[in-house]
């Protein structure tokens, strides 16, 4: 009996454990349910890379270039042209020096004043309009014979150069998070390109009597103005520039006075409208003249809401808000701030009170010293002659050495480079682009001691890879850093004092390595030179003699890796809201109110809600 009764419970619990093995099972497949959407739903949520828009890419690849060679064409011929206004070749590097930094002088009050003019007339307004002026200042230096004019008008063309500011406008404005890095990396890699192509097409045009005769006879307009032809080329390019622009770069959509609707924004796309009409009616005026914050104001219009429940109809206050800073004035009703007070709500307090915003546009202004001193170093050294420790190339040799080793950079930029810096990083690409810089930096004029001259050139376009690698390294990375330390509504403030501040370090670059060169050939020991009335018996040799110029360089590239050493590496990525959100005393009064905004109008809506929007719940 006893064994019978075990074996009936036996079949009994069969049923049961086949039960439980299936509860098991079906566990595990609803597990395995709930994983695979998850996983599926996560990566639909994953935003899809929006297309670039090519048309207008291309018309700021075209400016970027144009405002590059704007730059640094002229430092190809440069010393020639200082040459032929009857200057001795001891002075040389002083008054190049001075006409190369007059660009960049011109350029650092400028730069907040084009940012402004895109600001108020937009940006593709602007555009056109320092294209314009730029090619007619270029042209006007194109005809310079002496030395005054040529200063004049490189001052000229340095105020109107505003194209890299508007650039970068116009692409933080039309791309969004996901194609907003590799559309500005398309501009920095453009603007790299057009240094190096600038200085190369420069050394061809320049002086075309002396390099073909028989095609420019003396008679003709480009021997009486030899450097004309180049700036010819540029001029044309931008007035180019000009009728693809009115085509392709749209203009902005204004916002009007930043209206913001904080209480229909969140159940917009929930919603159906029945019976809507809006008017812009005084609703409770007391408590609207009474309540001057926007919780004040969100507060009255939910108590409004609450109390107009009529036949089935929800009322919605909906608070219209503007920012003191953008419209201070509107209608005769708000008071006019003072300067202080604009003052204290102004962008550019902002970026200045960024800590590491002003430590990134300082770099950026000391790697300014070392690239744009590198840039007119190089064609100042290899046309010195080979008694003071130069090569003696012709412009035209110096225009194929920057033409063969920007094709190898452009290389290098769009692989290596790129690599490294997704890899590892802007700040380790800046720290390793500054170090490489200074150990590359003597190689120069050690190339110069080579007499074989196969082998020179050979060694030359290596030497000049290596010393323009780190260059386009350097100049990518800190744009990166500097639009990595603020929020978005920043960014164009951001640049343009990182443009301000890196025309600084481009003015004082130019006439400070023409001064250390031509204090340096005086201590190359060759004795007396009769010709240039030099007198070199006291010459102090090395380190002091043409190598000095390029220990300086050397010297301030090292520091700026040390500086740069002390930046975080979060300022790899895009900042997050929430990385600013203690850092917010700009915006906020000492209270923690928002005083700077101020409701303006008041909209009442009706609707009737659908069935699968309680309305009591939302309100």
């Amino acid at each position: 009996m006893v064994k019978t009764r075990k074996i009936i419970q036996a079949v009994i619990m069969i049923p049961k454990i086949q039960k439980w093995f299936r509860s098991l099972r079906r566990r595990d497949t609803v597990i395995e349910e709930i994983q695979s959407s998850s996983i599926s739903s996560s990566a639909s949520q994953r935003p899809s890379t929006t297309p670039l828009p090519k048309k207008l890419l291309f018309v700021l690849f075209l400016l970027q270039i144009f405002s590059a060679m704007a730059d640094t064409m002229v430092f190809s011929y440069l010393p020639k042209m200082v040459k032929s206004f009857g200057i001795s070749e001891v002075k040389t590097g002083f008054y190049a020096g001075w006409i190369a930094s007059a660009f960049f002088l011109g350029r650092i009050p400028f730069s907040f004043a084009w940012g402004y003019i895109s600001d108020i007339k937009g940006r593709r307004f602007a555009a056109i309009l320092s294209s314009l002026t730029m090619s007619l200042a270029t042209i006007f230096f194109g005809f310079s014979t002496t030395f005054w004019w040529a200063l004049s008008f490189r001052l000229i063309q340095g105020c109107l150069n505003g194209l890299p500011i508007i650039c970068k406008a116009i692409v933080s404005a039309m791309c969004d998070n996901t194609n907003l890095s590799n559309a500005m990396t398309l501009v920095l890699a453009s603007y790299n390109t057009g240094i190096i192509i600038g200085p190369s097409l420069a050394g061809f045009l320049v002086f075309p009597h002396d390099a073909y005769p028989s095609v420019f006879s003396e008679d003709n307009i480009f021997h009486k103005y030899p450097i004309s032809m180049p700036n010819f080329v540029l001029a044309f390019g931008l007035s180019t520039s000009i009728i693809l622009g009115f085509k392709f770069i749209p203009l902005e959509r204004s916002s009007k006075n930043n209206e913001k609707n904080y209480l229909l924004d969140p159940i917009e796309k929930r919603k159906r409208y029945d019976n809507v009409f809006d008017t812009d009616r005084s609703t409770s005026e007391d408590s609207i003249e009474s309540a001057s914050s926007v919780d004040e104001y969100l507060t009255v219009s939910m108590k409004l809401g609450h109390m107009c429940d009529i036949g089935g109809y929800f009322q919605i206050i909906e608070p219209k808000i503007i920012h003191n800073e953008d419209n201070n004035i509107k209608n005769g009703k708000m008071k006019r701030m003072s300067l202080l007070e604009k003052w204290k709500t102004s962008k550019a307090r902002k970026c200045f009170s960024n800590k590491w915003c002003v430590v990134c546009c300082l770099l950026y202004a000391i790697f300014s010293v070392v690239g744009i001193g590198l840039s007119e170093l190089i064609p100042l050294y290899l046309a010195t002659s080979r008694d003071y420790g130069g090569m003696a190339l012709s412009t035209r040799e110096i225009g194929v050495a920057f033409l063969i080793s920007a094709a190898l950079l452009l290389i290098l930029q769009l692989t290596v480079i790129t690599w490294v810096a997704k890899r590892y990083g802007a700040r380790f690409l800046y720290i390793t682009g500054s170090i490489a810089f200074g150990l590359a930096m003597p190689l120069l004029p050690l190339t110069g001691r080579i007499n074989n001259e196969s082998t020179m050139w050979v060694v030359l376009v290596l030497v000049l890879v290596l010393l323009l690698s780190p260059m386009a390294a350097g100049f990518l990375a800190i744009n990166i850093l500097v639009n990595n330390t603020v929020e978005e509504d920043l960014l164009g403030s951001a640049n343009g004092l990182a443009m301000s501040m890196s025309s600084i370090g481009r003015m004082i670059a130019p006439s400070m390595v023409g001064t250390l060169l031509t204090w340096s050939l005086h201590n190359v020991e060759i004795g007396t030179d009769n010709q240039n009335g030099a007198d070199h018996t006291n010459a102090m040799g090395f380190p002091f003699n043409h190598y000095f110029t390029f220990f300086v360089l050397s010297l301030i590239a090292f520091t700026n890796a040390i500086i740069a050493f002390w930046i975080p590496s979060t300022l790899d990525n895009r900042p997050s809201k929430q990385d600013f959100q203690n850092d917010c005393t700009c915006s906020e009064d000492s209270s923690g109110g928002f005083e700077d905004r101020k409701v303006t109008d008041i909209t009442v809506s009706f609707f009737n809600p659908t069935l699968e929007f309680d309305g009591d719940d939302q309100l």
